[in-house]
């Protein structure tokens, strides 16, 4: 019979040991045999949860100090949002919290692992999570006692929970992008739930929504559907995109004013605001490379506000294309990569050279640059592979530059 007092033991002894090592050793000491020798532990739930804190203490290093908190398989651990990225919905949801009527209730229609039940919870009288798989309700039932949070939790589907529930302050939405074969999906219409049909609904049932999304949908798509959005944040982890976060307020919204903020958590790059509507003046372009160059971070691009960049920064495209800034002036606190650049290179005197190579709006690719000209790779010296803007067409060009920040 299983010992589970000497199996946490086990998983305590063990938890820095490498999990395949470890499954390997516990075979081989049966004499190759798939079944352990050690009958009073449950070697397959310790070695999942061995492999679920390892994982938890960088992803989710609050949870990862919870004794006792119990690890899904790795799947939905790979799925579920960072505790950096938990902690900003917080934020978003305190500030727009403070016009809810009191004593409001949060519902978390698509549960999961319960990392964004956990943190949000804080901000609600009541919280009711939904997960459609029993064993992670299960779970979440488990690790929600341990922490002392009063949330109940429910195991059904999110469409049958709709349609039962009153109004409530805030539902909560993080449609799993998995399609029945196990593919990755990011379309709305391929996610469970599928939030084009299941929008109206959610917005006669609260008076505020929240959406994570897949930061690989496209941002008009996901507003067509989400009709009352206020305010979308893309969210970038140390310069990777991991989200894109959808605030709806379906009594108040007024499509003309949706905030969008591109921001990067984990760095000290600023936040980068802007109204999707806002109109520009016609844009200007570069007529050459001036003193510095400009590399926007991956929630800009994501965002696509290239012209609203230029305007907040006074600096200039290089071409409409490029996504590349210049100007003679330093703007210490652009939220992206900056270049001194060094000079316009000459194809004929780069040949073998050190750099590291940034492609864009160039005909080659950053890899055949490399294979043409017989670069070597460094980590300072750079070299910027773009297009200047004329009349008629884009100019390529090479640019030698070196990394400021």
């Amino acid at each position: 019979m299983r010992n589970e007092e000497l199996t946490w033991q086990f998983i305590a002894e063990h938890r820095e040991d490498d999990v395949r090592e470890l499954a390997l050793k516990q075979k081989q000491k049966h004499n190759g045999q798939k079944q352990y020798p050690q009958d009073n532990v449950d070697i397959a739930f310790a070695l999942q949860q061995i492999q679920g804190w390892q994982r938890a203490r960088h992803k989710l290093p609050t949870i990862s100090q919870i004794a006792g908190w119990l690890y899904p398989p790795s799947l939905s651990l790979e799925q579920c949002s960072s505790e950096l990225t938990a902690r900003h919905k917080t934020e978003v949801l305190s500030v727009l919290c403070r016009q809810l009527p009191a004593n409001s209730t949060l519902i978390d229609l698509t549960g999961g692992m319960g990392i964004d039940t956990y943190f949000l919870s804080d901000l609600f009288s009541h919280t009711l999570y939904i997960e459609r798989q029993p064993e992670l309700a299960e779970l979440a039932r488990n690790n929600f006692t341990l922490t002392g949070k009063s949330i109940e939790v429910k195991n059904a589907e999110a469409e049958d929970v709709l349609t039962s529930i009153e109004h409530v302050g805030c539902i909560y939405c993080d449609p799993a992008r998995r399609s029945s074969a196990g593919g990755k999906v990011f379309r709305l219409s391929d996610c469970t739930p599928d939030l084009t049909t299941l929008y109206p609904l959610l917005a006669q049932k609260a008076d505020l929504l929240m959406f994570k999304l897949s930061p690989m949908l496209d941002l008009t798509e996901a507003l067509r559907t989400l009709t009352d959005a206020v305010q979308v944040d893309i969210v970038a982890v140390r310069g990777e995109v991991k989200e894109l976060l959808v605030v709806c307020q379906p009594a108040a919204a007024d499509a003309t004013q949706i905030q969008v903020r591109a921001i990067n958590l984990g760095t000290t790059q600023p936040t980068f605001s802007f109204n999707l509507n806002l109109t520009h003046a016609q844009q200007t372009y570069a007529t050459g490379v001036s003193r510095y160059i400009y590399e926007p971070n991956a929630a800009l691009m994501k965002a696509g506000c290239f012209d609203a960049i230029a305007e907040h920064y006074n600096i200039v495209q290089l071409a409409r294309d490029s996504h590349l800034y210049t100007s003679d002036t330093l703007v210490n606190d652009f939220p992206g990569r900056i270049f001194l650049t060094e000079a316009i290179a000459d194809k004929h005197t780069i040949k073998g050279q050190t750099f590291s190579v940034i492609s864009r709006n160039h005909p080659l690719s950053a890899d055949r640059i490399r294979q043409r000209y017989h670069l070597r790779q460094s980590d300072q010296h750079f070299l910027i592979a773009t297009s200047l803007h004329t009349s008629t067409s884009h100019t390529p060009i090479l640019i030698s530059a070196t990394r400021i920040k």
